[in-house]
């Protein structure tokens, strides 16, 4: 990336994350230590999506600490993929108390900043850590183990869903070392790879998302066009039987 392009995108990051600190929208804004923006590289390609900062993110605040990083560290790693190439944001900026799922109030309120943020990043692939984020992301409550290892665009975006990394620290047998490891290694080669054309997928799927918005609006137009075409010969056909009418009337009176 230009050193230009990053300075920029430097630039817009603090200025957002400056928008996320003043923000007060939930009350669990007053019960924290700090709001935690995300852990990474800026110009990383890959976002790695999580639920919500915890005790410890809370504390030093990076998005993702302790084992739960360690491990995702120690994969990424061992996949071949570098500290530049990815980021870590959450759904939530705060810390829900004592750790409990988030409400769907502060979903709502939160995920815009998080929106924001993935505009200002245009990664080329989004892996959510969790049933939060991938509901989130795919609108759904299917199992993340059958969804696991799939790819869907929605919208502007790739994404990939993964093991949960909590299944992952768990279960520590063989087959799961190997699962965890084989999605990281298809989400890197995923997030390297390019689109036609070159650039970033997050541009490419959002002029691709244009044009088919266009096209529909133009379907729209000559549907549109074709039912008042429609419409108006099913006038020109009615005022012909009520013209043949008011003649067949006036010839029965003339006689």
């Amino acid at each position: 990336m230009k050193k230009a392009t990053k300075e920029k995108r430097l630039a817009k990051f603090k200025a957002l994350n400056k928008k996320i600190r003043a923000c007060k929208s939930c009350a669990i804004s007053k019960q924290i230590n700090q709001k935690v923006f995300g852990t990474g590289s800026i110009t990383g390609r890959l976002l790695f999506i999580g639920t919500a900062p915890g005790q410890d993110e809370d504390i030093e605040g990076t998005a993702l600490t302790g084992k739960a990083l360690k491990k995702l560290q120690q994969t990424i790693k061992k996949a071949g993929g570098k500290s530049e190439e990815y980021c870590i944001l959450n759904l939530l900026k705060c810390k829900p108390p004592k750790n409990r799922e988030p409400k769907k109030k502060e979903l709502r309120n939160c995920t815009r900043w998080l929106e924001k943020q993935i505009a200002i990043l245009k990664p080329n692939l989004i892996v959510p850590l969790g049933s939060y984020p991938t509901g989130y992301f795919l609108n759904t409550d299917i199992g993340i183990l059958k969804l696991q290892g799939k790819v869907r665009i929605r919208g502007r975006l790739r994404i990939l869903t993964l093991a949960h990394l909590m299944w992952a620290l768990k279960n520590r047998d063989q087959e799961a070392e190997e699962i965890f490891l084989e999605s990281m290694e298809k989400a890197f080669t995923l997030t390297r790879e390019k689109p036609d054309g070159g650039g970033s997928w997050y541009t490419y799927l959002k002029r691709r998302s244009q044009t088919q918005e266009e096209e529909e609006k133009e379907e729209e137009k000559e549907e549109g066009k074709k039912h008042k075409r429609k419409k108006g010969k099913g006038k020109k056909s009615k005022d012909k039987k009520d013209k043949r009418k008011k003649e067949k009337v006036s010839r029965k009176r003339s006689t």
